[in-house]
């Protein structure tokens, strides 16, 4: 409950300057380069200026082109409320969100809330079509504070996040997860310098429970070693018992910034993720270990702001490595208890990120009156199985762009605006030398997914967004966009979403 006061502390007091539009809150979060990285104390020398939402949207999008373990269609409907204020010598920033997902006709996923992690490439798999009901909240503080005057400040990013999910149909699974991450932070200011520090740990636990509603049938399903090497189980019966997912990071980051009429925040991060993962707590088994590591690097530059326009250029880089580790165990009759015999890292996953975006903000007001907006960005992604050898990679360049105006009438705005984005594969490849060529993980899944993955395809889109008065500073924003992707005539995809705020 104290976590819950403090998360929505923002939406207790009034704000101390005016921003009434969604365009006006973009501008306020654009203008502060502190407010993305993980230094909270960071804010303390560039306040976010004061403002509460309150919103409610909802999301749709189906289509040919989904990887596998996503679903042809996805329905979000989440609630969002988030504010920033100063109380005393405090700048706080706190946000509260709730999703409701459900995510129908996805395969190769029994257990886990998001398959795509992989700090959890050990999960278990079946061929089933079925629907998934998932449900997240999350909840985060940043506050910071003076520990010397205007030298020195502490901060500290607080998350917690709880998450569930359940598999429609057999073989079913109940899956409750949960994690914790404590960021704090210091920052010291030297003129027009200003050097941050922040350290990170996350606690990350999820426990699944594989159930049937038809207890006579047992299921088949595959315990996944990687790139469509396997363990045969079943669900039911003395088969698959209970999953524990158990993940601890550590690591941290500095930041440099410049405060001058050109603003620069660099930033390089280091964080190590160690995920055990075991079947059942009575009789532990060690179903295999994951580590690993994400390098990031980001320079962020803010000019030209008191000429009538702001520009920002952001780039960064990111390299992200996951060993996974293999048991051999035994049962010991004598302790009566699961014995690990050998062990051995058996997968490699490596996943190369760069980007460069340049955004353009012509100023009105408080607000701005054109937003344009482009990026190039870059993703290589190289995973082994080591042996039988098995590889998945693919090479992709995505080109975006976009283009926003805003019209003021009378009190009220409305803002348009277009996007489109392409999508063009380098190159690309799915090999398997394993022992099961004609299991549907090797025949159906991976194959689909690289031929999604390198795909060359369009998308462009449409948004509007109406924001005007009701009461004093209250006001209310309804908006809606719509997109389309398109890779051929067999494989597209179309997005929906609309919301309504309350601004104030």
């Amino acid at each position: 409950m104290i976590f819950l006061s403090l998360t929505l502390l923002p939406f207790q007091a009034g704000a101390q300057r005016h921003l009434n539009d969604n365009a006006a809150l973009e501008l306020n979060k654009a203008d502060n380069l502190w407010i993305s990285s993980d230094n909270a104390a960071g804010l303390l020398f560039q306040p976010v200026v004061a403002y509460n939402v309150v919103s409610f949207d909802y999301s749709y999008d189906s289509g040919s082109f989904h990887r596998k373990q996503s679903g042809s269609s996805l329905r979000n409907v989440n609630f969002d409320t988030q504010g920033a204020l100063k109380v005393g010598k405090f700048q706080l920033w706190g946000r509260f969100a709730y999703n409701n997902i459900a995510d129908n006709g996805t395969q190769f996923n029994t257990l886990l809330y998001d398959p795509f992690d992989e700090r959890t490439i050990y999960n278990v798999a079946d061929t089933v079509s079925s629907n998934w009901r998932k449900q997240s909240y999350e909840m985060e503080v940043k506050a910071a504070f003076p520990l010397l005057a205007d030298k020195l400040a502490a901060g500290l990013h607080v998350i917690y996040s709880d998450k569930l999910s359940a598999k429609q149909k057999d073989p079913r699974s109940e899956s409750s997860r949960y994690y914790i991450t404590l960021k704090p932070s210091l920052t010291l200011k030297t003129g027009k310098h200003v050097f941050g520090v922040n350290g990170y740990y996350s606690n990350n636990f999820e426990r699944v429970i594989p159930t049937l509603s038809n207890s006579s049938e047992t299921q088949p399903v595959y315990v996944l070693r990687g790139l469509g090497n396997y363990v045969d189980e079943t669900v039911g019966s003395s088969g698959l018992s209970i999953m524990y997912y158990k993940c601890n990071t550590f690591g941290g980051a500095f930041q440099y910034n410049l405060d001058g009429p050109v603003r620069i925040l660099a930033e390089v991060g280091f964080l190590s993720h160690s995920t055990n993962v075991r079947q059942s707590s009575t009789q532990p088994l060690k179903m295999g270990s994951t580590s690993k590591s994400d390098l990031t690097c980001s320079v962020r530059t803010l000019f030209g702001n008191g000429n009538g326009n702001l520009n920002k250029v952001t780039v960064s880089f990111s390299d992200i490595k996951t060993d996974g580790t293999e048991y051999t165990s035994v049962w010991d009759k004598v302790t009566g208890e699961w014995e690990v015999r050998s062990q051995a890292v058996m997968s490699t996953y490596s996943t190369l990120t760069a980007a460069v975006m340049y955004d353009r903000y012509i100023l009105e007001d408080n607000s701005f009156k054109w937003n344009y907006h482009a990026g190039l960005s870059w993703i290589d992604k190289s995973d082994e199985y080591k042996l039988p050898h098995s590889s998945f990679s693919y090479d992709n360049i995505l080109v975006d762009a976009s283009g926003f105006r805003r019209f003021v009438v009378g009190k009220s705005s409305l803002l348009t605006g277009v996007c489109a984005s392409y999508n063009l594969n380098l190159s690309g490849d799915y090999s398997y030398a394993g022992s099961h060529p004609s299991s549907p993980l090797v025949r159906d899944w991976y194959p689909h997914d690289i031929n999604i993955l390198t795909s060359d395809y369009y998308k462009a889109g449409l948004k509007a967004d109406y924001c005007f008065p009701l009461k004093g500073k209250i006001n209310l924003s309804v908006s809606g966009d719509a997109s389309y992707l398109y890779v051929d005539a067999s494989l597209d995809r179309f997005y929906i979403r609309g919301a309504v705020a309350l601004i104030f």
